[in-house]
Order: C-alpha cells, then structure tokens, then sequence
C-alpha cells in the first residue's frame, strides 16, 4: 500500500510532485471530515482552500486562514477519520447492587465478568464498558426460590425485561438469574435493589 491509500501519510515533496487529486482522493479513502463539500467529488473542481480545517492523526489542522503549503501542512501526516468512526474510548461508572433483607446462605453476582462474593447486604464494583452500548448484564447466582428486582427503587438505569432464572432440577430453586439493564449516565453510579426468599 502507498499513498494516496488509506492510513498512508502524504509524502515529502522531495520525491516528487504531490498532485491535488492525490489529497482528495487520501482525504476519502481514510474517511475523513471537515473542510469543502468539493473534497467529496472526486471529479469535481478542487482548491487546495477546500482542505481548511481538515485534521490529522496527529498534528494540527489545516489552518482556516492565511497561505496554505503542502510541505508544512500536509507531508508526513496522515487524514484522520470521521470523528466517531473507530472503537469509542471506554466510559467508567460503578454499579451497587443492594439484597434486601436478610437471605441466610451466601449470594454470587457477576457483573459483566467480575465477581462479587459473600453474604454482605450492599457490594460495590466499578466496571469499564463501551460507550454507546449501554445495555449490559448481571448474573446473579444463588439459591433462593424468589428472585424479586425492585424496580420501584433501581437508579440510573432501566429493566430491559424481565429477570431471567436458570432451573436445573424441579422443586429446586434456580442457580442463575439474569438481569438486563440500559444504564442512563455513566457519570452516577447505578443501584439494582434485589429481594431474594
């Protein structure tokens, strides 16, 4: 691969003469933004104005006013995509689950891989996840007959259905129960209220 494709850098202009349609054709090949509507007609009139505001994977942009030089401001360096494009930055928030009221042998929950343990009433986990999927899951394993989400009390996030639980043998309580949660801002920590009997 070589420019203009993509991920390529534009090369110096000491080994040759870098053509206009070169950059253009750059610019759409790593999918990048801003500058002239013209940069996305591939046979249209190009200037190299239309290249102002334009970014880089690395060092400044195209300036948005004065003399633009091909040496300065694009060799070396690479178009930079979309904004948006790419995988998004993970997003931190902590999540409390809550059992309420008092259940005698120890309850499990997994949340997204990470495991809590013991019989405490409240236990706190801080989790990593991707921005714009905020639809995750907890597992709960434990042994209780009844596994009740109060959903009068859960913060910062909604029930996307309605818990699921894992039988093994009739007459005997699930293993698992699986609750489906959208969290709603990850910048305030979640709380899921659970009743087990």
């Amino acid at each position: 691969m070589s420019f203009p494709d993509a991920g390529q850098a534009v090369p110096s202009t000491g080994t040759g003469n870098i053509k206009f349609s070169d950059l253009r054709l750059s610019y759409l090949s790593n999918g990048s933004s801003g500058g002239n509507e013209g940069l996305n007609d591939e046979e249209g009139v190009l200037k190299l104005s239309f290249f102002r505001g334009v970014s880089f994977t690395s060092g400044d942009p195209i300036p948005g006013e004065g003399a633009i030089s091909i040496e300065t401001e694009f060799c070396g360096k690479t178009f930079a995509p979309e904004e948006g494009e790419g995988e998004p930055e993970p997003e931190s928030f902590s999540i409390t689950i809550a059992r309420l009221g008092e259940y005698g042998e120890e309850a499990n929950t997994i949340f997204e891989g990470v495991k809590l343990e013991g019989p405490t009433s409240e236990s706190i986990i801080t989790h990593s996840y991707t921005a714009g999927d905020r639809s995750v899951t907890v597992l709960f394993n434990h042994g209780a007959f009844e596994f009740i989400v109060d959903e009068e009390n859960l913060s910062n996030c909604t029930l996307n259905s309605e818990p699921t639980s894992e039988v093994v043998f009739e007459d005997e309580p699930p293993i698992t129960t699986t609750v489906s949660i959208t969290l709603i801002d990850p910048s305030k920590a979640v709380l899921i209220p659970i009743i087990l009997n």
